[in-house]
C-alpha cells in the first residue's frame, strides 16, 4: 500500500513540475508574440494585426475603428458582428492609437520581466507643481513662469501587463492602461476611463482574446 501511495506521489510531483515548466513556456510565448504584436502596430502592419483576431468580432472591438462608418454599415447594423469582411473594408480607419500607451510597458524577453508604467498627474516634468480648480472649465490648471494658465490633466496613468488564467485554466496576458485618482482630484470624480486588453494562444499563436472598455 505505501508504494502504491509512493508511486503516486512521485506521478503527482511530476504532473506539477510538467505543469508549472508548461505554464511558464505559455508565458514566455505570449510575452514574445505580444512584443512582436506592438511592433507590428507601431508599423501599421494590418495583415499581421489581422492574424491576432478570432472571426466574427462581438461589438466590444467596434472601439478598434472608432473613427470609421463601420457603426452604420448595414451588415454590422444587422449582425452585432465584426466579420473578416467587415475588419477588411474598414482596416483602413483601424485605431492603432488605442493601443499606443502599451508601448510604455518595458519588456524584457530575456528575464521574462515586465515593468509598469505610472504617471503622476500632479507633475509637470517631473515636477510636483500646484494646481487650482477651474469650475468653469471643469479642470485643474497650473501657472507657469509668466503667471499664465496651464490646464492640464491631472489624473493619474496606471499603465501594466501581467498574466492571468482563464476558466479552464488557460493561461492568459493582460495589458490594461486606466486613468486613476490622486489627492488632487478624488473630490472631483474626473478620472475614469480605460482599457484591458487579454491574450491567449491558440495553437501556437497569439490571439486577442477579450477586449473590456470603460
Amino acid at each position: 500500500k505505501m508504494k502504491k501511495i509512493m508511486i503516486f506521489l512521485f506521478f503527482f510531483l511530476c504532473s506539477m513540475v510538467f505543469a508549472k515548466s508548461n505554464t511558464d513556456n505559455e508565458k514566455k510565448e505570449l510575452l514574445r508574440q505580444f512584443v512582436a504584436f506592438r511592433e507590428a502596430l507601431k508599423n501599421k502592419d494590418i495583415k499581421t494585426v489581422k492574424s491576432v483576431m478570432e472571426f466574427p468580432l462581438n461589438d466590444e472591438y467596434e472601439i478598434l475603428f472608432s473613427g470609421s462608418k463601420l457603426y452604420s454599415d448595414k451588415e454590422y447594423i444587422k449582425t452585432g458582428k465584426i466579420s473578416e469582411k467587415l475588419f477588411d473594408k474598414y482596416s483602413d480607419k483601424f485605431s492603432y492609437e488605442i493601443f499606443e500607451d502599451f508601448e510604455k510597458i518595458k519588456i524584457d524577453l530575456e528575464k521574462n520581466k515586465i515593468t509598469e508604467y505610472f504617471l503622476d498627474g500632479t507633475k509637470v516634468d517631473g515636477k510636483k507643481m500646484k494646481f487650482y480648480w477651474d469650475e468653469n472649465e471643469h479642470s485643474y490648471y497650473y501657472k507657469d513662469k509668466d503667471n499664465k494658465k496651464v490646464y492640464k490633466n491631472t489624473c493619474n496613468l496606471n499603465i501594466n501587463a501581467g498574466f492571468d488564467v482563464a476558466e479552464n485554466n488557460q493561461t492568459l496576458f493582460y495589458a490594461s492602461s486606466f486613468f486613476e485618482d490622486n489627492e488632487l482630484t478624488e473630490a472631483k470624480e474626473i478620472c475614469f476611463g480605460g482599457v484591458v486588453f487579454t491574450f491567449k494562444l491558440d495553437n501556437g499563436k497569439l490571439k486577442l482574446n477579450d477586449i473590456f472598455a470603460d
